[in-house]
């Protein structure tokens, strides 16, 4: 990627091509370990290589998304004194901030953070070591990355999963490239997450109740996770543990909401205004909309449809890891905007119900960034029939037919 020198206008067919070719010698290897028991030696090397190729795109811009920029003027914003929820970056109170690309590279400067606690003290300890720096940014990123991974592989260890289901995830090339080259923090999300998980299959449910919390305010996605915790914990009539997950959680929680206690409110008013207004590479949204045409009113479609989806999803006789997976699968379909990197919690997840569905859908939602190459040269913002296709008709058929044969066999892929 870094080899390949491109105008300016075609960025954007860079990244694409190269993060869709580099799923071959990913998917080459993975057939010939998977069924290979890994020595040390080997177990070391699947986890360096990753890390190496991260950290050769240090350098590199993040031409496909903005959202690095918001994290660093976030972090500049508090080590000078000022809550990052109180202002948007365009306000007059923070002139005297402004530098040659802060806050001009932030995207929508006229809106406040969308970022919650946990998420805001990394952006501060950032700026502190590093400045308006992306490389410092991103390599933080990285090392947390780098933790994800020995979580997910201490996670295929408690499940008596094959190690070599490590490879499709950490070896991601979505995943890779939207942490080293973006610099997205969804990893820090998933990390905390997956950590979560591994203790609660642990029993640990003290430091499961604190992970989760970490990860709810790393960015807010896995609170959707919680009822199914939840519900496994009451229907197996464990309350002690239920109480020893929850009270740390709920500690967990108001210590970090209390750091930013008189400004953190704008950021629930972000969040509705991004989950009611905004959308994006989702055909089933889109054929909401051709139902229900006024877009407040598709989204809130789209909520209660969700809802409904959670609720009977944490209630459902299946296993709790076919919950999990699927509650992140129903939220990523039945959320209005699925960017690329909203895919890396779902591929973290993968190894509680490993399908080749969401490894192919890693894939080819590299094709989305069609839209953005389309802009760019036009100004025109507009997803495509053919990208979509592209997409979802792969998924759709492989997980359909992976869910079909699960319940036409009634057993199970892991054990409960």
């Amino acid at each position: 990627y870094m080899l390949i020198r491109t105008g300016p206008a075609n960025t954007v067919i860079k990244y694409m091509v190269v993060g869709i070719l580099a799923f071959i010698p990913m998917g080459l290897l993975y057939l010939r370990i998977k069924s290979c028991q890994l020595k040390k030696r080997e177990l070391y090397l699947l986890l360096l290589f990753p890390l190496l190729f991260q950290l050769t795109l240090l350098p590199s811009s993040p031409e496909m998304s903005d959202d690095i920029y918001r994290y660093i003027w976030d972090g500049k914003v508090q080590v000078n004194g000022i809550s990052p929820y109180l202002h948007a970056p365009d306000s007059v109170e923070l002139t005297h901030l402004h530098s040659e690309n802060l806050p001009s590279r932030v995207n929508f400067p006229d809106i406040k953070t969308i970022y919650p606690p946990l998420s805001q003290i990394l952006f501060s300890l950032s700026y502190l070591l590093f400045g308006e720096s992306l490389i410092g940014l991103k390599f933080c990123f990285i090392l947390f990355n780098l933790c994800c991974s020995l979580v997910l592989l201490s996670l295929l260890h408690q499940l008596k999963r094959p190690l070599a289901l490590l490879l499709p995830i950490i070896w991601n090339p979505l995943i890779i490239m939207e942490t080293a080259i973006n610099g997205h923090l969804d990893v820090v999300m998933l990390l905390f997450t997956m950590a979560g998980i591994l203790y609660f299959y642990k029993c640990r449910y003290i430091a499961a109740g604190i992970l989760f919390a970490l990860a709810i305010h790393s960015k807010l996605i896995p609170v959707v996770l919680l009822p199914v915790l939840i519900w496994t914990l009451l229907k197996q009539k464990k309350i002690k543990a239920l109480i020893r997950f929850s009270i740390p959680f709920i500690i967990t929680n108001a210590f970090l909401f209390l750091l930013y206690i008189q400004t953190v409110g704008t950021m629930f008013n972000t969040a509705h205004n991004y989950a009611s207004q905004w959308y994006f590479n989702n055909p089933i949204f889109y054929l909401i909309m051709t139902f229900v045409p006024d877009n407040q009113q598709a989204h809130l479609v789209s909520f209660l449809l969700l809802s409904f989806l959670l609720l009977i999803l944490s209630l459902a006789n299946i296993q709790k890891e076919l919950k999990l997976f699927l509650i992140i699968l129903g939220f990523i379909l039945l959320n209005p905007t699925i960017h690329p990197w909203y895919l890396i919690l779902l591929l973290g997840l993968s190894p509680l119900f490993p399908t080749h569905a969401v490894f192919l859908w890693s894939m080819t939602v590299f094709s989305s960034y069609t839209v953005v190459h389309i802009y760019k040269l036009t100004g025109i913002w507009q997803d495509s029939v053919y990208q979509l296709l592209i997409q979802y008709a792969p998924l759709i058929l492989l997980l359909g037919w992976q869910l079909r044969i699960r319940w036409l066999k009634r057993t199970s892929v892991l054990p409960g």
